[in-house]
C-alpha cells in the first residue's frame, strides 16, 4: 500500500508505476488495477431534474449553468521532461479543483487519449460561465501553467468552446445566418 494510501488520500498519478503501463503523454502510469466503469442506469435522471428541470437534450448543459468551456489538449512528452510533466499535472489536477470548490469553475474533466496516429494524446475540458472562464484563463496562475506545459509537452493548444446554453445560442445564430440565404 503506497504511503498516501495509508493515510487515507489517493496517490498520486504515476506512483509505483509499472512500466508496462506508461502512456505517451504527462508520464502518467496506473498504480493498481482499472475497475471497468459501471454504465449509467438508462431510466435514472440527473437530480437537477426533480427541480422542474426536464430537458435531456444537448443544449441543455447539464445541471450546472455552464455555457462555455475551454479545452486545453496537449500531444506527446518532450524526451527528459517525462517527471516534470507528471508533476506538472498533479498541480494542474489539484489547481482545478480548488477552482471549482471556489465556484470560479464548474467541473472539469482530464482524458486520455488511446494511440490514434494524431498529435492529440489527450486533453483537459473545463466548464463553466464564459465571464468566470474569461477570468480563469488571464489569471497569472492559469497562464503559468499553460507556459509550464508548452515547456514540457509538444502541441500545447488551449481553445474557448461552447456548451450548453452557449451551444444553442451559437446554432441559433447560425440557423439564422441559414435561413437568410
Amino acid at each position: 500500500m503506497a504511503a498516501a494510501e495509508a493515510d487515507g488520500r489517493a496517490p498520486l498519478l504515476g506512483q509505483e508505476a509499472r512500466p508496462w503501463h506508461t502512456p505517451p503523454i504527462w508520464g502518467v502510469a496506473a498504480d493498481r488495477e482499472v475497475q471497468p466503469a459501471r454504465r449509467p442506469d438508462p431510466v435514472a435522471k440527473p437530480s437537477c431534474w426533480a427541480n422542474g428541470e426536464t430537458d435531456p437534450s444537448i443544449f441543455h448543459g447539464g445541471c450546472g449553468m455552464a455555457d462555455s468551456a475551454i479545452f486545453i489538449g496537449w500531444g506527446e512528452g518532450i524526451a527528459g521532461r517525462e517527471q516534470s510533466s507528471l508533476t506538472l499535472f498533479n498541480e494542474v489536477l489539484a489547481y482545478y479543483t480548488g477552482l471549482q470548490k471556489r465556484g470560479e469553475i464548474e467541473s472539469f474533466e482530464a482524458v486520455l487519449l488511446e494511440p490514434h496516429g494524431g498529435d492529440l494524446d489527450g486533453f483537459l475540458l473545463i466548464r463553466g460561465e464564459a465571464e468566470k472562464l474569461d477570468r480563469v484563463r488571464r489569471s497569472e496562475e492559469f497562464l503559468g501553467y499553460n507556459a509550464r506545459a508548452g515547456l514540457a509537452l509538444r502541441n500545447l493548444g488551449v481553445i474557448g468552446a461552447y456548451i450548453g446554453a452557449g451551444l444553442e445560442r451559437q446554432f441559433a445564430v447560425f440557423g439564422k445566418l441559414l435561413a437568410e440565404l
